[in-house]
C-alpha cells in the first residue's frame, strides 16, 4: 500500500508541484496585502484627514498646556546615586 502510495506521487508529481506553486503564490500575495497594500491605504487616509484638518480652530495653548504636565510627571528629577547607601 505504501509503495502505491509513493508510485502515484511520483506519477503525479506535477500536479503537486502546481499545487504547492499556487498555495504560496496566494500565500505571499496575501501577506503582501495585509502588510504593505492596506497600509499604504492607511497613510493615504491620514494624509487626506490631515489635510482637511483646519488649524485654526485648534487651541495650542492647551495643547502645550497638557504636553508641558505630562512632560513634568514623566520626567521627573534624577536622585543622585552618591546619596544612597549600599545594603551590602
Amino acid at each position: 500500500m505504501q509503495n502505491y502510495i509513493i508510485k502515484t506521487i511520483i506519477r503525479h508529481y506535477h500536479i503537486i508541484l502546481s499545487l504547492v506553486t499556487l498555495i504560496s503564490a496566494f500565500l505571499i500575495l496575501l501577506f503582501l496585502y495585509n502588510n504593505i497594500y492596506e497600509t499604504q491605504n492607511d497613510i493615504a487616509e491620514i494624509y487626506t484627514l490631515k489635510g482637511q484638518l483646519n488649524t485654526a480652530i485648534i487651541d495650542t495653548k492647551n495643547i502645550d498646556f497638557a504636553y508641558e504636565s505630562i512632560e513634568k510627571k514623566t520626567n521627573r528629577e534624577r536622585i543622585p546615586t552618591n546619596n544612597i547607601r549600599s545594603p551590602f
